[in-house]
C-alpha cells in the first residue's frame, strides 16, 4: 500500500436512547485531518454528495445515522458507521418496557410487553400492550424466599420525570392455578439514598392495584416483588402500563 485506508468517523454517544432532544458529534481520528465527513439521517448509505458534517447533529426523532469520511475530492472512503437512536417524549409517558433494564432479579428473565409465554399480558380480564412481568426468584429451597427486582437509571432527560404509574396484579394465565401470591414494592434513589415509596398486601389472582407515585428529583427507580410468603410458583408478577411522565 502506499497509504494507509481512511479510518472511519466516531459516532458520539453510540446508539442509545434519548428524551426529546439529543446532539450527536461526529469526530475524526487523529491521523485522518484532511479528510470530510459525510453522513446520512435516512439509513441510506452516505456518498459524496451527502451532508457534510460541520456541527452537531441535534436529533427529535427516532433515527438511524450513517456516516463515513471522505477525501476532499471524494477518490477515497472510509468504511461506514452507523448508530441508531430512539426518540421518546417525556410528555407523552414512557413506558419502563422500552428503557435499558439493569440489576435484574426475575425467574425466567425480565418479561417486557409479554406474558410469561410471549403473549399479550391480561390482568383481571383486560389486555394490555405495555407492561412488565417481573415474577420473583427463589432465594431459597423448594423454590422459596422469592424475590424480583428490576432498576431503571432516570438519566438523559428522565430524571425531569415526576409520576410513575402503572396497574399491578397477577397476570391471568395463571387464574386456575390457585397458588400465586405476590407482594410489589417502588423504591426511588433521591438525594443520595434509597426510599420505598409503595407497597402493597399480599395479592392474589384477581386483585389489582393501582399506582400513581410522586417521582421527583429521582435519579433511579427500582422495581421489587416477593413471592409472599409461600413459594415462586405461578407469581406472574405484573406492573402493568407501567409508565413515567
Amino acid at each position: 500500500r502506499t497509504a494507509l485506508p481512511l479510518p472511519p468517523p466516531i459516532i458520539v454517544p453510540a446508539s442509545r436512547f434519548f428524551v426529546d432532544e439529543l446532539a450527536v458529534e461526529l469526530l475524526l481520528p487523529a491521523r485522518s485531518p484532511d479528510a470530510v465527513i459525510r453522513y446520512t439521517l435516512d439509513g441510506s448509505e452516505p456518498i459524496p454528495a451527502s451532508s457534510d458534517y460541520r456541527k452537531p447533529v441535534v436529533l427529535n426523532q427516532t433515527t438511524t445515522l450513517r456516516a463515513a469520511a471522505f477525501l476532499p475530492d471524494g477518490s477515497a472512503a472510509s468504511r461506514v458507521v452507523e448508530a441508531t437512536f430512539a426518540g421518546v417524549r417525556l410528555a407523552d409517558g414512557i413506558f419502563l418496557s422500552s428503557l435499558p433494564a439493569v440489576d435484574v432479579r426475575a425467574h425466567g428473565g425480565l418479561r417486557q410487553d409479554a406474558n410469561y409465554s410471549g403473549g399479550t399480558i391480561v390482568l383481571n380480564g383486560r389486555a394490555y400492550e405495555r407492561g412488565i412481568l417481573l415474577c420473583p426468584e427463589a432465594t431459597q429451597p423448594g423454590y422459596a424466599g422469592g424475590k424480583g427486582q428490576v432498576t431503571y437509571v432516570l438519566d438523559g432527560g428522565l430524571e425531569r420525570a415526576s409520576r410513575f404509574r402503572a396497574v399491578v396484579g397477577i397476570e391471568d394465565q395463571v387464574k386456575d392455578d390457585g397458588r400465586p401470591s405476590v407482594t410489589f414494592a417502588v423504591d426511588v434513589h433521591r438525594h443520595g439514598a434509597w426510599q420505598c415509596v409503595f407497597e402493597t398486601p399480599v395479592l392474589r389472582w384477581g386483585q389489582t392495584q393501582e399506582v400513581d407515585l410522586d417521582i421527583s428529583a429521582a435519579d433511579q427507580l427500582r422495581l421489587r416483588t416477593t413471592d409472599g410468603g409461600d413459594t415462586i410458583h405461578a407469581d406472574h408478577a405484573v406492573w402493568a402500563d407501567a409508565k413515567l411522565r
